[in-house]
């Protein structure tokens, strides 16, 4: 079995080479296979020519970087139009998802599960995370009535290749993975984890850009047919670079309004 491990990155230079390490010892303890898809989010630091340079050291590995800074969840969705696997792993570039719960992830998908969330207990995270996480968990319950209250959310996740199959023709500009894919009905847990210390860099979000992260999350998602006109369709991000080409040669997602 092949897992697509789909690696949002953005100004995370110092964290790469050990992520990629950490990644590669968990894998040779089990009996899956891995790809690794890192999709730089036009940072502006050396991120991509590290990228580049492991994926030479590592054909596992696989890098893009997009034209212009289109935010996490767009990268995302980029790195799940490239990804192969049996099964999609998405995980944060700051080393505080750690790689051994990777296996933990999987075996629930593996137990029948479609949708697995490694979760973090609140007494771990900072302030502008507990605000943001409220919020997200509130409006979540508010676009998906039929979702269990006490499941959770978070960037650290694995799913099915069917799931994947199921979102990867949205067709809005606004991107965000899992009001996609609850909204497909999936057969989802959490499972607890704790956040490892960040020990490079700091986190790209504040109260406001989450606020109007959440704003959007509600006009896209939320299922009422006024909001329609305001749900922009356009392009949800451009490759500028991957790893195998050196200059401007792009593969692009876009949808026309």
């Amino acid at each position: 079995m092949l897992v697509s491990l789909v690696i949002p990155v953005y100004k995370s230079e110092k964290s790469l080479e050990t992520l990629c390490t950490k990644i590669d010892y968990v894998f040779k303890n089990t009996n899956l296979e891995y790809e690794i898809i890192f999709v730089d989010d036009n940072s502006k630091d050396n991120s991509f020519n590290i990228i580049r340079s492991l994926s030479e050291k590592n054909p596992k590995i696989r890098g893009y970087t997009l034209k212009r800074n289109y935010g996490q969840q767009n990268a995302i969705f980029c790195g799940l139009q490239k990804a192969v696997g049996d099964y999609i792993v998405t995980m944060d570039d700051d080393l505080q998802h750690n790689p051994k719960h990777i296996p933990v992830l999987i075996n629930k998908l593996i137990d029948g599960y479609d949708l697995a969330y490694g979760i973090f207990p609140h007494k771990e995270e900072n302030l502008l995370r507990i605000i943001g996480a409220k919020m997200r968990d509130f409006i979540f319950n508010c676009i998906f009535p039929s979702k269990p209250k006490h499941i959770r959310v978070s960037s650290f996740r694995a799913f099915s290749k069917n799931l994947k199959e199921k979102i990867i023709d949205c067709p809005y500009s606004f991107i965000y993975i899992s009001a996609l894919m609850l909204n497909k009905n999936p057969k989802v847990c959490n499972v607890n984890f704790n956040y490892e210390k960040r020990l490079h860099g700091q986190s790209g979000y504040n109260l406001k850009k989450l606020i109007k992260i959440y704003l959007k999350l509600f006009i896209y998602y939320y299922p009422l047919s006024c909001l329609n006109l305001f749900r922009e369709k356009g392009d949800q991000f451009e490759i500028q670079i991957s790893q195998e080409k050196e200059n401007n040669d792009t593969g692009s997602r876009k949808t026309s309004a």
